[in-house]
This record gives structure tokens, C-alpha cells and sequence, in this order.
């Protein structure tokens, strides 16, 4: 108990006292005040928010591995209507094989090189317009600095999401 008293004295929180209880949007504020040791008139001072940061981690996405564009033009062969795709021209291919050394028929690549056309022509199409939307996304994501008020050390202030203390419950 001494620990735990200690632990909040210092702005530090276990894991027992993050988790206890029901769901976070079925409680009443002021019992989620306790359990996390907030005063809502003082809010929470910068040491114990550096500290919680420094347990919970910050507020922001993990970056997510940028792909290669071949990386994303492979990605978009793997696709389950690629794969029928693939396999109606393998089975044509086959099968005007088969005519030609047992018929002695020429040979029509015309289908075979339509499906493989489409497909390619599908993976092309996919690959630009997903590094246009990542290139998008980037641009957004830099422009974007979005804030809200909070309550630190007595006092509100505007700060950016990113140093919002996060708490899994």
C-alpha cells in the first residue's frame, strides 16, 4: 500500500490501477479521477506528465513501413481476381498449345495477351494512384498539427495531440 502511494505521489501508475474495473465510457468521471490520480481543478503538473509519457509512450501513430514501388505493384497482384485472371490465360495458353501441336492450327496469342494486358494494365493503374494517395497522406500528415486544451499545472492550456498522456484500459 506504502508503494502504491509512493507510486502515485510520483505520478507513476500500475498496471492494477490502470485496468481495475469496467469499461472507461460505463464510469462515472470523478471514480476515473481517483483511479488516475487527477485533480481536475489542478490537472496534472509537467513532471508527472513527462513521467506517464515516458510509461505510456506518446500520442502519436506508429509509422507505418514505407513499401517500395515495386513492393506496392507486387501488392497489387495479390489479389484474388488476379489469380482467376492468371489462371484463365494459363488454361487458354494451354489449350491453344495443345490445338496447335496436335491440330496442327496455328497458334493465337490474341487472349492470352489480352488477360496478361488487363492485369498489368490493373497493377499499373493501382500502383500509381496508391503513391499518389501515400504522397497525399505524407503531405497531410505534415500540414496537420492538430491541439486541444488541457489542464496542466493549474492552468489550461492549448498543446498539441502528441502530448496528450495515453492510458490503456
Amino acid at each position: 500500500m506504502e508503494q502504491t502511494n509512493n507510486q502515485q505521489k510520483e505520478g507513476v501508475l500500475s498496471l492494477e490501477q490502470i485496468r481495475v474495473g469496467a469499461p472507461v465510457e460505463t464510469r462515472k468521471l470523478n471514480d476515473l479521477y481517483d483511479e488516475l490520480t487527477v485533480d481536475p481543478a489542478q490537472g496534472l503538473s509537467t513532471q508527472i506528465v513527462t513521467k506517464r509519457q515516458a510509461q505510456f509512450g506518446k500520442n502519436i501513430l506508429p509509422k507505418r513501413k514505407k513499401r517500395t514501388p515495386i513492393g506496392t505493384f507486387l501488392a497489387q497482384l495479390n489479389n484474388g481476381m488476379i489469380y482467376v485472371l492468371l489462371a484463365a490465360a494459363v488454361i487458354s495458353f494451354s489449350l491453344h498449345l495443345y490445338e496447335t501441336l496436335a491440330h496442327g492450327k496455328a497458334f493465337e496469342f490474341i487472349e492470352v495477351i489480352v488477360i496478361l494486358a488487363v492485369v498489368l494494365l490493373n497493377a499499373i493503374i493501382g500502383t500509381v494512384q496508391e503513391l499518389k494517395a501515400d504522397k497525399a497522406l505524407e503531405a497531410l500528415e505534415k500540414l496537420s498539427a492538430p491541439t486541444t486544451v488541457v489542464r496542466r499545472n493549474r492552468h489550461k492550456n492549448t498543446t498539441g495531440l502528441i502530448k496528450l498522456i495515453l492510458f490503456y484500459f
